[in-house]
């Protein structure tokens, strides 16, 4: 290289110190957040928290409210029955679908005991859904 190359190219690293130096990796995407308050005991979710609980798309709406819990014959949460519209037109969707993630609240519970000093609260989200997408699934009747 030149003498006067390398001379100005060093003028440019000095004067533009953001060219010398190598791009940041990309930081990873913080999961989205969504409205919620529910809470895990042990590291698990109480089926009582999850019954009545607002369900979220990853906008942040809400498009559903749980309504039950369906169980297979060895007692696994296959399906959740959702609650969707103002006729709450029941849906059930695969448990594996929803997201339990933390809340836009961002306010921690009272502390019960030393045990329960990192509580946060949750929010439940299915990703890519809309109020309309679920209604155009099939819905499901309860028996009382």
């Amino acid at each position: 290289m030149s003498r006067i190359r390398m001379l100005a190219t060093i003028g440019l690293l000095v004067t533009n110190p953001s060219l010398a130096q190598t791009p940041a990796a990309a930081q990873p995407a913080e999961p989205p957040s969504v409205p919620g308050t529910l809470e895990r005991v042990q590291n698990t979710w109480p089926a009582r928290y999850l019954i009545g609980a607002s369900v979220f798309n990853d906008n942040g709406q809400r498009v559903a409210a749980v309504r039950d819990l369906l169980l297979t014959d060895d007692g696994k949460v296959d399906r959740v029955v959702l609650a969707v519209g103002p006729r709450g037109r029941l849906i059930p969707v695969a448990f594996g679908q929803l997201k339990f993630v933390p809340s836009l609240r961002g306010r921690t519970s009272r502390m019960v005991g030393a045990a329960h000093a990192e509580r946060r609260p949750y929010g439940i989200m299915i990703p890519g859904v809309t109020r309309a997408s679920l209604l155009q699934m099939e819905s499901i009747q309860l028996t009382p």
